[in-house]
């Protein structure tokens, strides 16, 4: 074997150790949820105690305006920041640790009280886990 077989053998292994076990269409389980978003929520999703709590949580955040424009900073953040983390990663963390210590400073959760944002969020969430527990037998998972 040469040294270009024993580089493609060992690229080989290692993309086959990097893949994620859901990436495996052949063996494929037709009855498990699919994965579609991070590993702890897929977690939290095979958790009987939680499945309803994150199918409200789901359809709650799909209705919020702000769920668009979070998703394009998130985007736009990644399009800009990917750049300046392959050139300057030591700056890139410096910037997030200062930024990271305004807002410990500065703490601007503090800012909304408790009792409006609770008195804002519960109900919504109620009246989405009585629709999504009244409306279908099954849940989504």
């Amino acid at each position: 074997m040469n040294a270009a077989e024993r580089l493609a053998l060992s690229r080989e292994r290692m993309r086959q150790a990097m893949r994620h076990p859901d990436a495996d269409t052949e063996h494929a389980d037709p009855d498990r949820p699919v994965n579609t978003g991070p590993d702890w929520l897929f977690k939290l999703r095979a958790t009987p105690a939680a499945i309803l709590l994150v199918s409200v949580f789901e359809g709650w955040w799909d209705r919020q305006p702000l769920r668009v424009a979070l998703s394009l900073a998130a985007e736009t953040g990644t399009v800009i920041l990917q750049p300046v983390a392959q050139k300057h990663p030591f700056k890139l963390v410096l910037a997030a640790a200062a930024t990271g210590g305004l807002l410990a400073a500065v703490r601007p959760w503090r800012w909304v009280p408790t009792s409006a944002l609770l008195a804002g969020l519960i109900p919504q969430l109620m009246s989405e886990a009585l629709k999504r527990r009244s409306g279908s037998p099954q849940m989504r998972l």
